[in-house]
């Protein structure tokens, strides 16, 4: 195809011989391994984001470990959202077989931790394990893609990505419940051992000879001087900039917004972020986010879309569940199975949105049918009661989930095609971390809104309940002890207790609310993205690729005439 260099896979710098100027990009059983591995790394990732989920009543009483519940699934996402921007730095520094190898390596050895877990504390360091390693998996993964294959064909390739990220968000809950009950919750960890390393075997001996990196990056250059290209500075400050903020967010449910806890981490927050900017625009080319970058238009505004529908998406994924699982007195499985519309729109609409930006090379139109079936789906989700028809709950699903699968995915393919080949990977970083981020925002919104909603709605509903157990019910009861804790409170009068259901639906689905004012906010973003074709950058690259070569083996001529001189 067109002029690229050849990677060394045992090479973590330096570029193979430029073999004729020419190479190609990994196609026929090569590219499906590659592929079909990154498709499993990411479900895995996924996968391990929400499956303790159903495990966790059963952790907590072997560890007899209550109040480190909050923990067991909030330190994953906290360690995957923070490292996201600096593994991109990795990326776009190192080699990219051996980034992508390190980030598997990290990921299994959480796994085993938290498997062989002999109490709480270890789980969690296993967690914060797994969630570093999740980041760079998540993330390369994406990288990976723009490496291998050519920006015409792209989307189709994302969009698996993208769908495979969804299933696991569903399943994984299901899964959780599946090893809980029939073998043990530690199987929600051991299964990625196994599966990790078929990723593994096939990343090491598939992943070679993609795009090389710049051969001169580190030459004549002292050790610190090598540092400093990692911004080790702007990480510094990152890292607990993002863990006081998703802290923050969690705390302000968990106790009070204005608890002191609560505003102190919001403060080092608002300092250590504010510091980081700085040292951003200070460092130029050697950011971890280059202002070159963050302030590019499309990719600006494509974060912006990934932060609001990445929102609207782990909010109806998280709260959906609860509503089967109370409302309807749904198992943990049978609230799997009833979300089956959502995987199969996501995966379809992902799908058929990738193969019509290969056919068209339009994406920006898909940002738009987004937004409005996003914004269509989440208010049609808000308004479900206790009487709703099946009908009614899989058509919801599907319209909000085919809002997602259109254009979730279609960021990265965007900022992709806008940006130069170095930056692709702050780029694609910054994606990642933006819906990553998203959907932290969301929960813990979401949380509050329902919170104070049901507490509320109980006291003036249903006074006789009386205080404490109003606040029973709406920080102490899971999903499936709803109705015995009231059936007790109430001494079994089924009047009340199906007046409480009636309330505790109206506060699930006003927390709903709050997907549908981030799905109405995907507008304004789409509005700044460029109108560009995939198909036109890529003969666009082709073309400067094959210049670039073509001086390159200019050069190499000069360079043996002179010599034999």
């Amino acid at each position: 195809m067109s002029g690229r260099r050849l990677e060394n896979p045992a090479d973590m710098g330096n570029a193979a011989p430029h073999l004729n100027g020419e190479s190609e990009y990994p196609s026929g059983l090569r590219l499906a391994l590659i592929f079909t591995s990154l498709v499993l790394a990411v479900f895995l990732v996924a996968l391990d984001a929400t499956i303790i989920a159903t495990a966790i009543p059963t952790i907590t009483s072997e560890f007899n470990s209550l109040l480190d519940v909050s923990w067991y699934n909030s330190v994953f996402l906290l360690t995957n959202s923070a490292f996201q921007l600096p593994f991109g730095r990795a990326y776009a520094l190192l080699n990219t077989k051996w980034t992508y190898m390190a980030s598997i390596v990290i990921f299994e050895i959480g796994s085993v931790v938290c498997g062989t877990a002999p109490n709480s504390i270890a789980l969690i360091i296993g967690r914060a394990i797994q969630g570093t390693g999740g980041a760079g998996i998540f993330g390369g993964a994406f990288i990976i893609t723009a490496e291998a294959v050519p920006l015409a064909r792209r989307a189709v390739f994302t969009a698996s990505l993208g769908g495979a990220f969804g299933i696991a968000s569903v399943i994984g809950p299901l899964l959780g419940g599946v090893f809980t009950t029939n073998v043990t919750w530690r199987w929600c960890f051991y299964i990625n051992l196994p599966l990790g390393g078929l990723v593994l075997a096939a990343v090491f001996f598939c992943l070679s000879n993609l795009k090389s990196k710049d051969p001169n990056r580190f030459k004549d250059k002292s050790r610190l001087q090598i540092a400093n290209k990692f911004d080790p500075v702007g990480t510094a400050l990152l890292l607990p900039s993002i863990i006081c903020l998703l802290l923050a967010l969690q705390w302000g449910v968990q106790y009070s917004w204005s608890s002191s806890r609560v505003i102190a981490t919001f403060v080092v927050f608002g300092v250590t972020i504010i510091a980081w900017v700085v040292v951003q625009l200070r460092a130029g080319e050697e950011a971890t986010l280059p202002w070159k970058v963050v302030s590019q238009r499309t990719v600006a505004c494509a974060a912006l879309y990934g932060l609001f529908a990445g929102s609207a998406f782990a909010l109806i994924v998280y709260y959906l569940p609860l509503w089967f699982q109370t409302i309807l007195a749904n198992t943990p499985q049978q609230s799997g199975i009833h979300q089956l519309p959502t995987i199969l729109s996501l995966v379809l609409f992902s799908l058929a949105a990738g193969g019509l930006v290969v056919k068209f090379g339009r994406y920006v139109p898909f940002f738009y049918l987004g937004t409005l079936s996003l914004s269509v789906g989440s208010g049609l989700l808000s308004t479900l009661k206790p009487s709703a028809s099946i009908g009614e709950w899989i058509g919801f699903q599907i319209i909000f989930a085919a809002g997602v699968g259109l254009s979730l995915e279609q960021t990265n393919i965007a900022v992709q095609t806008v940006l130069a080949e170095k930056d692709i990977p702050a780029g694609t970083s910054l994606m990642v971390f933006a819906r990553s981020l998203g959907g932290a925002l969301a929960v813990g919104i979401g949380q509050t809104v329902f919170e104070q909603r049901l507490r509320g709605l109980l006291r003036s509903g249903v006074p006789e309940l009386g205080t404490e157990v109003v606040n029973q019910l709406v920080s102490g009861s899971g999903a499936t002890d709803l109705v015995r804790n009231v059936q007790m409170a109430v001494g079994g009068n089924q009047g009340i207790v199906k007046t409480v259901i009636g309330l505790y639906n109206t506060a699930l689905t006003n927390s709903f609310y709050v997907a549908v004012a981030f799905s109405a906010l995907t507008i304004l973003p789409c509005l700044g993205i460029e109108w560009r074709s995939v198909k036109k950058e890529n003969k666009n690259e082709e073309l400067r690729d094959e210049e670039k070569a073509s001086q390159e083996n200019g050069e190499s001529e000069e360079d043996h005439v002179r010599d034999e001189v």
